[in-house]
């Protein structure tokens, strides 16, 4: 499994195994300091029961970057080849708190299985999930999919297109085939590689938008969690980002962007 001291290990070897797995745990990514700032400075702006506190809600508050708080040069460098030179923030960076007795006024209850892409832009969009605490045994934390994009993206029916193709009280789902799913269904195709690892403060897991993930949550987990999901996004598009990252596997993705089309011209959405 793919984890790894983000002190010493190097860019190229976090590089390698998140291509590899689809994900990689990274201990002792940031200095718990950093997260202090970071939840002290959410304590001051966000509104009493909200749920979700975004990036772009705490900039118009006059407040740094969420990432700006936890982030040193080597953070910058490991985005920066994972995504490519001029990477910008994506609007879905947030803050959210879960609790797995969804009792308590603004707290979310556990998410099931599913892909960011489900969701989001289908742009390469990679992104740091940093919780506010150790979880994992008294509190959620997240379980992962440990494969790379293509298998994802095989698993779910992902049928490449680049814009959704249903209305927008339904995300993304038209584009995959496989979309409805459990945890159960997920120990069932990739067995043992549904990983639910424990974390300490500081600890980060990389992911991306065709990283299948969800809320590990158990009934003894009593205690409520918080997190930061710092998402960055490529400038590029899609196929031309996962083609420099993934290769040889994306080939197929930046032919078809290649390839002339009316479609070229228009902007891409949801």
């Amino acid at each position: 499994m793919a984890e790894l001291d983000f002190r010493s290990a190097s860019i190229d070897e976090i590089g390698a195994a998140f291509r590899s797995d689809g994900s990689v745990l990274l201990r002792h990514f940031v200095l718990p300091d950093g997260i202090d700032a970071l939840r002290a400075s959410l304590d001051a702006v966000m509104p009493t029961g909200a749920i979700h506190f975004s990036d772009p809600e705490m900039t118009a508050q006059g407040r740094p970057h969420f990432f700006e708080y936890v982030f040193g040069e080597k953070h910058r460098a490991l985005v920066e080849s994972l995504v490519g030179r001029g990477y910008r923030i994506s609007r879905d960076t947030v803050t959210r708190r879960i609790d797995a007795s969804a009792d308590g006024a603004g707290y979310q209850q556990p998410l099931a299985p599913h892909l960011d892409a489900f969701f989001h832009r289908f742009a390469w969009t990679v992104n740091f999930w940093i919780p506010f605490r150790a979880c994992g045994r008294d509190a959620p934390s997240l379980g992962v999919v440990r494969a790379p994009i293509d298998e994802a993206r095989a698993y779910t029916g992902y049928d490449g297109k680049k814009r959704r193709g249903g209305p927008q009280a339904q995300w993304n789902f038209a584009n995959f085939a496989n979309a409805d799913l459990g945890v159960d269904d997920l120990r069932a195709a990739f067995g043992e590689r549904v990983w639910t690892p424990d974390y300490r403060l500081g600890d980060a897991m990389l992911l991306s938008n065709w990283t299948l993930h969800f809320t590990h949550s158990l009934p003894e987990m009593t205690e409520r969690r918080g997190n930061v999901e710092l998402r960055f996004i490529a400038r590029a598009s899609f196929g031309e980002m996962v083609s420099e990252a993934f290769r040889p596997a994306a080939r197929m993705l930046s032919t078809l962007r290649n390839r002339p089309s009316s479609a070229a011209t228009q902007s891409r959405s949801h």
